[in-house]
């Protein structure tokens, strides 16, 4: 590293170029494994994965120029076995965050969300697992499982006869790259035989940056089919007004973030205001994640906000506590008739 920062300290040509370097390090201790590479759990590929992941905690961070693979980072590596067993043991478990409808206060959808009962390290929610899974990959396989549990119980419900309402699954971006994303979703749909309208799907606003002509058109086949598609996170980013107008989705979610943040200024107020209009002339419906206060709802009814969800209203809750609660929504509306 020293020998690279030579080259911005010296009268050259080159060192009009910023350069920059981090390192990724794992610490070989036994050096016998090399002797016995098909015979150990270190063989060269774990080696370098370990190494690669690393230097993926530093990546972005300019102050950190190498890292350890340590205790600690060990602590957080998931390996395909663990997921393997979490799978086949039911160890992920599916939960309902509602939303309500913000006019009338009726239950309006749901956000499916994942809990991981792990069997050494107990309840674990998404913010320990999550961005490990979408380091390494995982990801994909995991909201495939939400995908088909939600599709799975939407199913029983229209059977029950309960006029489910749509519920959406969170959906990375490491799908849209991949060929066969559409036709898997589409054969776990078939196969309970589900009105895709029931299903809406949610993508980050981070997409922005990645081939807008191939996200485009992902995003097409997906309506074909009759998917709901929904921006997450609006706002958390650097939000482009130019993606808005050439993606075509349905639903805009204002981030909790950029809610609280903003929504105890005139100014703040202003902007959720703006968002909202904006979002209205699209023809996109609204929703606000992380409510948490009268005050936050009040300021979203205010301002023509169509739907909310966040503790305010309900917390996720286990599978069982929101089919209660759809028949009990069903229940008053039939009394309101």
């Amino acid at each position: 590293m020293d020998d690279i920062s030579e080259y911005r300290r010296t009268d050259t040509e080159i060192s009009k170029c910023s350069v920059t370097s981090c390192c990724g390090i794992y610490v070989i201790n036994d050096t016998d494994i090399f002797n016995n590479l098909k015979e150990t759990e270190f063989n060269i590929s774990n080696v370098i994965g370990r190494a690669k992941f690393a230097l993926s905690e530093i990546l972005g961070k300019y102050m950190n120029y190498c890292a350890f693979y340590d205790e600690e980072t060990r602590n957080q590596l998931v390996s395909d076995s663990d997921v393997e067993y979490a799978i086949k043991n039911n160890e992920f478990v599916v939960y309902i965050q509602p939303k309500y409808d913000i006019k009338d206060h009726t239950l309006s959808g749901g956000e499916a969300l994942v809990r991981w009962n792990h069997h050494s390290k107990g309840f674990l929610t998404p913010d320990k697992f999550v961005p490990i899974f979408e380091k390494n990959g995982f990801i994909v396989d995991l909201d495939m499982f939400v995908f088909e549990t939600v599709c799975k119980m939407q199913r029983k419900w229209l059977d029950m006869g309960v006029d489910p309402v749509r519920i959406s699954v969170n959906q990375s971006r490491m799908h849209l790259f991949k060929r066969d994303y559409v036709e898997n979703l589409k054969e776990i749909l078939d196969k309970y035989s589900l009105p895709a309208e029931l299903i809406e799907l949610e993508i980050t606003e981070t997409i922005a940056f990645e081939s807008m002509d191939v996200i485009s058109e992902v995003l097409k086949r997906l309506h074909d089919i009759g998917f709901k598609i929904s921006m997450d996170d609006f706002g958390s980013g650097y939000s482009s007004l130019n993606m808005l107008k050439n993606l075509d989705v349905d639903v805009l979610k204002i981030d909790k973030g950029f809610f609280e943040e903003t929504s105890n200024s005139k100014r703040g107020q202003d902007i959720i205001e703006s968002i909202i209009d904006m979002a209205s002339k699209l023809g996109m419906e609204t929703v606000a994640e992380g409510v948490e206060t009268v005050e936050q709802a009040e300021l979203l009814q205010e301002n023509g906000c169509d739907i909310a969800q966040g503790y305010f209203y309900a917390m996720p809750m286990p599978i069982s506590d929101y089919e209660n609660l759809q028949l009990s929504n069903r229940k008053d509306k039939s009394e309101q008739i």
